[in-house]
């Protein structure tokens, strides 16, 4: 087969100009690679199938209603962020923790949706969730440290856009108010959190080759209901761990992986 690749380099008017060139010539099949990829493709009218990968809330981005109920034409591989697995390792690694933080950024679907996820976990579990909106990179120093003055036991920090490229300054607070750091991604680990438990982006592109596999073999996409990727990664770091006192339960070495 031949492959055609396309990179809008995050410029929305250039992924416009993209979907444009693309949905005007017939394809095999459509591979789309993130959220607002899989939105601007959704929007067109077009008969190639299309599978998308590494989007965070397909309902929520307007894709479909549900998970079994959406476009005809569309299927694939939600990443949304394991909360309730967030929420287990939280508690077995802090016991009686009552206030988590996080800071979000309204503009972005995904950071809404995520942070929205988490509250309804941790309320399953007694603790509630304290957050901070920051809409620009200069905002999020304040985000943090708000969170930080208002009793949070740990920051829980979700994965979106804004936040992802302004890290270090929510781990340099985290750090300076002396409290643990958990997160959503493999790259939070290697920035200073505590633990994470990390959706796996690489098995996540392999999940969706499956899919594409079930279309090309000639199962309409819409009889194919979204999936979750199937591999979620749960990692602590023991030295930091060790920093805080925290001692890590022995049930929990078979399900997560041991970070120096």
């Amino acid at each position: 087969f031949t492959m055609a690749s396309f990179n809008a380099q995050g410029d929305i008017s250039a992924l416009n100009s993209i979907a444009n060139s693309v949905t005007s010539e017939s394809w095999d099949m459509i591979i789309v690679c993130s959220t607002p990829t899989a939105q601007a493709f959704a929007k067109r009218k077009i008969s190639s199938p299309i599978v998308f990968t590494n989007v965070g809330d397909p309902v929520v981005a307007g894709i479909g209603t549900s998970f079994t109920e959406h476009m005809p034409g569309i299927t694939g591989i939600s990443t949304m962020s394991d909360f309730d697995g967030m929420m287990d390792l939280l508690t077995s690694l802090q016991p009686g923790i009552k206030r988590i933080g996080t800071v979000y950024t309204p503009g972005e679907i995904n950071s809404v949706a995520y942070k929205d996820g988490l509250e309804k976990a941790a309320k399953l579990q007694g603790i509630e969730l304290i957050s901070a909106p920051a809409n620009t990179s200069t905002e999020i120093t304040d985000a943090a440290m708000s969170l930080a003055s208002r009793g949070i036991d740990v920051f829980c920090q979700i994965s979106d856009n804004l936040t992802g490229s302004c890290m270090s300054t929510i781990v340099k607070t985290a750090e300076n108010s002396r409290l643990p750091l958990y997160g959503f991604t493999s790259k939070m680990m290697e920035q200073g959190a505590l633990a994470v438990v990390a959706r796996d982006y690489h098995q996540a592109g392999y999940d969706a080759g499956v899919m594409v596999k079930k279309v090309l073999d000639g199962t309409a996409p819409g009889d194919i209901p979204f999936q979750l990727v199937t591999k979620t990664i749960f990692e602590v770091n023991s030295t930091i761990a060790a920093k805080f006192k925290i001692k890590i339960p022995a049930g929990l070495s078979d399900k997560i992986k041991l970070i120096n």
